[in-house]
């Protein structure tokens, strides 16, 4: 062939393979744009920031790329960095995507801004774009939910929470924390001392603290109060007598105690309810008095679905014998899991946890308050700001001074898993006193009614116990008029005020001694 055709005819391959390559080389690139939109949209984030991180190696201009490795990485890998670039494109890419306000709500939600997630919900609501249902019920549950932890971290501090010091939390789980008052101490279960290191499951023993000197010291297990699982991590103390219920951990598993006798624990043994209460569970407690036992059972939907409801068995006063466990309130109880119950002494105020009754997050500690002339539950209240958070909160314990408590929770402070927490209930001071009559005797049984000042339409009321003795909380710096019955008879009035000078010490005493003698 002529030197000029051999010319031409090679120009027009090279021409040809460069197309072909071209065109090749887009082809895989849009195949690879449909493969990292796909994972985008069907919110597979940290697969789209990489395919969409390979695009930009390929095509590095290539804007919705980098635009979407932002939405990417706030919602994967780095959650907690700056927004400011992402809101930089709501005039832009934002303006394009019509989902922008979607991504923008779950990522201020990630981060803890509730008021901004919601407003940004409320703006994608209004994007006139089709939404499906499934999208429409996500984005209206994600602000639901923004809300009710916008509301609830809005609200002025009612305790003071403090991250329990010393070595008791030890970097490993930590659950059951219960306050000894007689030897100032505190029982609970941790794992940080492994037994059996061949085990793949965490063990956990019971361990004893004291305080001295307001300084907790180190820990000491008590070996011989068995070895427990996780399903199984619940304490219960009498204090009064000096008895620990702990649950045996095995297949048979059931109630056992041990008694505080010449400054050692006793070994367990069981208790004669395994053999009258069925399907008793781990999560339990017992009341002062030992005629009350509360524990989660298993239940279900109707629609099928198992969850925790807290039930109750009473004792029976005549016979001593132990009622089968009944459902303990439909209000109390939910459609979710509800766990860990805690009975106050006097027996009106029930603290637990749960998933359900608009839970800002995991489980929440709740009450509710026991009327007598009804016989009801009241609707459960959530413990107020900052006892709650967006992780598990559970096994609230009331101390005996009633406005401090012992809980467990995995918040982000927390230095293993889940931590020990100490609560002081602000402005509320401890009331407490004795009645005694004409000749000395203790009052049993009389009820005390104080009737608050500042809020006329609020009463309070506490019975005396089997020593003549009351305690009740009430509001720092209020006055109360004070009336005691008995036997239906009113035998005397009062006045006392609560003033904050008075409470420093964190209590208030008030010992009557009243002309009243009992009738023959």
């Amino acid at each position: 062939l002529p030197f000029h055709t051999v010319k031409y005819t090679t120009i027009l391959f090279v021409i040809s393979c460069f197309f072909l390559l071209s065109k090749s080389h887009a082809q895989k690139l849009e195949k690879k744009k449909i493969r990292a939109e796909s994972f985008f949209y069907t919110e597979k984030f940290e697969k789209a920031r990489l395919a969409y991180e390979e695009l930009l190696n390929l095509e590095p201009d290539y804007k919705t790329a980098i635009y979407r490795v932002e939405i990417c990485s706030l919602l994967t890998i780095s959650p907690n960095k700056s927004t400011k670039m992402l809101e930089g494109y709501a005039k832009t890419q934002g303006r394009k995507d019509k989902f922008y306000h979607y991504w923008m709500a779950m990522i201020y939600f990630n981060q803890g801004r509730y008021k901004e997630s919601i407003d940004a919900c409320q703006r994608f609501y209004v994007v006139n774009q089709f939404k499906t249902k499934e999208i429409r019920d996500e984005v209206k549950e994600l602000q639901r939910i923004a809300e009710l932890r916008y509301y609830y971290f809005k609200q002025t501090p009612h305790y003071k929470v403090e991250h329990v010091s010393g070595k008791l939390n030890s970097g490993h789980n930590e659950y059951s924390p219960v306050y000894c008052e007689k030897r100032q101490s505190l029982l609970f279960l941790s794992s940080h001392k492994r037994i059996n290191f061949n085990s793949k499951n965490e063990n956990f023993h019971v361990f004893e603290a004291q305080k001295i000197n307001g300084e907790w010291h180190a820990p000491k297990m008590i070996h011989h109060l068995h070895t427990f699982s996780e399903q199984n991590i619940s304490i219960s103390l009498i204090d009064d007598k000096d008895k620990l219920y702990v649950y045996k951990d095995s297949e048979d598993g059931h109630l056992q105690y041990s008694d505080y006798k010449a400054h050692r624990w006793s070994v367990p043994e069981g208790h004669h309810m395994n053999s009258e209460v069925t399907e008793l569970t781990a999560h339990f407690f017992i009341n002062e008095e030992e005629n009350k036992l509360l524990f989660s059972q298993k239940s279900t939907t109707k629609d099928g679905i198992e969850h925790l409801d807290i039930v109750q068995s009473e004792k029976d006063t005549v016979n001593g014998t132990w009622q089968q466990p009944k459902i303990l309130s439909d209000s109390i109880n939910s459609d979710m899991d509800e766990d860990f119950p805690f009975l106050s002494r006097d027996g009106k105020t029930l603290y637990f946890s749960s998933k359900g009754h608009n839970s800002i997050g995991g489980y929440d500690i709740f009450k509710s308050e026991y009327d007598k002339v009804t016989e009801k539950w009241s609707k459960p209240e959530a413990l107020k700001n900052p006892i709650n958070s967006i992780e598990d909160d559970i096994q609230y314990n009331v101390t005996e001074d009633l406005t401090t408590a012992y809980y467990v929770s995995n918040k982000k402070q927390s230095k293993g898993g889940y931590d020990i927490y100490f609560s002081k209930e602000l402005n509320k001071t401890l009331v407490s006193g004795s009645l005694t009559d004409a000749d000395g005797r203790t009052i049993v049984g009389a009820k005390l009614v104080f009737n608050s000042q500042k809020n006329p339409d609020v009463f309070l009321d506490v019975f005396t116990d089997e020593k003549g003795e009351f305690k009740i909380k009430a509001d720092t710096g209020d006055a109360f008029s004070l009336e005691i019955w008995v036997e239906g008879e009113c035998i005397h009035k009062d006045n006392l005020i609560v003033s904050s000078e008075a409470t420093k010490a964190g209590s208030l005493v008030y010992d009557f001694s009243l002309a009243w003698a009992k009738k023959d």
